[in-house]
């Protein structure tokens, strides 16, 4: 867990087709919410402050994904582009 991360969750800018999502964040955050258009909303447990997911086979490259921490009244959101295998 990252005590003080500033914003609270930390993605990276791009992950490959087939790839694993690997989220970091703050002390508190107990799960995050990525959501992938056309393929739906998913919640993330976050272990030891990493939340990790495996992107799904019909993800392509060019498909915007959405990381969000869910926390109110004012959520942070991030986006991560999947990029194509070579």
């Amino acid at each position: 867990m990252t005590p003080s991360l500033d914003p609270p969750i930390r993605a990276p800018s791009t992950v490959m087709e087939g790839g694993t999502l690997v989220v970091e964040t703050a002390a508190g955050v107990k799960e995050v919410t990525i959501a992938i258009p056309g393929g739906g909303t998913r919640r993330v447990r976050v272990s030891n402050g990493r939340a990790e997911f495996l992107l799904p086979p019909g993800v392509r490259g060019g498909t915007p994904i959405f990381v969000g921490d869910g926390t109110k009244p004012v959520p942070f959101t991030t986006t991560v582009m999947v990029v194509g295998s070579p």
